[in-house]
């Protein structure tokens, strides 16, 4: 499996990856959003996102309800 020193070999957003692994290790167990990754200074959160998933991470998707009962995504949380 891959590791913090090494996020994505040959990925152009080798920086970005280090940094949203950064900033999952930080926040655990609370999700992320888009928003909180690009503060973290990752540029291309989705993109890193995916690529990080092809590498062999396991970034799920965290649910929850808002006050109508309906689900809404309340961001990623890398498992």
């Amino acid at each position: 499996m891959p590791d913090a020193r090494h996020p994505a070999p040959g990925s152009e957003t080798a920086t970005d990856a280090a940094l949203l692994l950064r900033a999952f290790a930080a926040a655990a167990p609370r999700p992320l959003t888009m928003a909180d990754l690009r503060q973290a200074g990752v540029a291309m959160p989705g993109q890193t996102l995916y690529e990080l998933q092809l590498t062999g991470y396991r970034i799920t998707r965290v649910y929850g309800r808002d006050a109508g009962h309906r689900r809404l995504m309340l961001g990623y949380r890398l498992d």
